[in-house]
């Protein structure tokens, strides 16, 4: 129909439902576009039918993204929990429809066209509640109009799962509290009896303590499921000018993973020092990740980004050596 009518000024449009999401974990080097892209090849869509929002960095530098596409892909994603985007697998979490409300008064149940509030909200934050900027660029504590204004706490974002401000029914002469849940239904309480509280007791004590114990009461050890690759900005780098985006972009297009073996995503996460840490997955990921290093520490010379593979350790306490036994004896047997 578009070729056919393409001389007149029709335009013809194919309405999809569409659906929201929420991307996590996302690295520095990740862009709207690329976000786009990833979401579009794996729901099988065109990235027309895409749409990112600004990509929202944590104190973790973790990136976070709304996107919102055809609810085919949206429940595509959403069963499958991640998506890949670049070198690292985003965390998927899906978006609950968003009540009706109108964008003058910020109350809920209506639209600006029908709205018959004598407040003017459009103006402020919907975050913090003030005027003169957008609640994404809103840097302010949170707090929230709507329970402000009757009289609740306010110190959380409005909309948020905190948010439940009192409904006012029309023609009220007072301010109704309406609690969820259904009414007149008691809470029913129950009283064990004492072979349940001793089969439970039981239970408990069969049940192991945190951290992993054996039956001897000893620490289990597990092979590591990753393995972590460091990158550190050094002084020099900094001075240079060069950026964690920068050398995550980089090296994501100089660094081919397939020729190392790398098939998985990446896991990426903050360091407390502030570095950047990629984590390889697999039990058998630890050659895996000896070779990206070495290949990150090709492209970056050691005194603008220095990149270093921290292995997982523990303690051991060897008994029974007799007095001719040194130090330079145990490291080499355990080695």
């Amino acid at each position: 129909m578009s070729v056919a009518l393409k001389d007149l000024d029709v335009r013809v449009v194919r309405p999809v439902k569409m659906g929201e999401l929420r991307l996590k974990d996302l690295d520095d080097s990740v862009t709207p576009q690329k976000v786009q892209t990833a979401v579009a090849t794996s729901g099988d869509y065109s990235v027309i039918n895409v749409r990112v929002g600004d990509i929202r960095r944590s104190p973790t530098a973790l990136g976070t993204v709304w996107v919102r596409c055809p609810l085919v892909s949206v429940r595509k994603l959403a069963a499958a929990k991640h998506v890949v985007v670049g070198w690292v697998s985003a965390r998927v979490d899906y978006l609950t429809s968003m009540p009706l409300q109108c964008f003058r008064c910020i109350e809920y149940g209506h639209v600006r066209s029908m709205c018959q509030g004598t407040v003017d909200r459009s103006t402020l934050c919907y975050a913090c509640g003030k005027p003169g900027h957008r609640a994404s660029q809103c840097t302010d504590p949170h707090r929230c109009l709507l329970c402000l204004d009757k009289g609740c706490k306010a110190d959380h974002r409005m909309g948020s799962k905190k948010c439940t401000p009192p409904k006012v029914r029309p023609g009220a002469s007072s301010v109704e509290v309406t609690k969820r849940g259904k009414k007149g239904r008691p809470a029913v309480t129950s009283v064990p009896s004492q072979g349940t509280q001793s089969q439970a007791r039981a239970k408990r004590q069969r049940k192991p303590a945190k951290g992993g114990k054996d039956k001897m009461g000893q620490p289990r050890l597990r092979a590591p499921t990753s393995s972590a690759i460091v990158l550190t900005i050094q002084s020099k780098g900094a001075e240079g000018g060069l950026t964690y985006v920068k050398a995550l972009t980089e090296a994501r297009h100089k660094v081919d993973l397939a020729s190392l073996g790398i098939t998985s995503a990446l896991g990426f996460r903050q360091a407390v020092t502030g570095a950047r840490m990629l984590e390889v997955p697999g039990e058998d990921s630890g050659p895996k990740a000896d070779a990206l290093a070495e290949k990150l520490r090709e492209l970056f010379d050691e005194d603008i980004l220095r990149v270093t593979r921290p292995v997982k350790c523990a303690e051991l306490r060897v008994a029974g050596l007799d007095d001719s036994v040194t130090e330079t004896d145990v490291v080499e047997a355990i080695a």
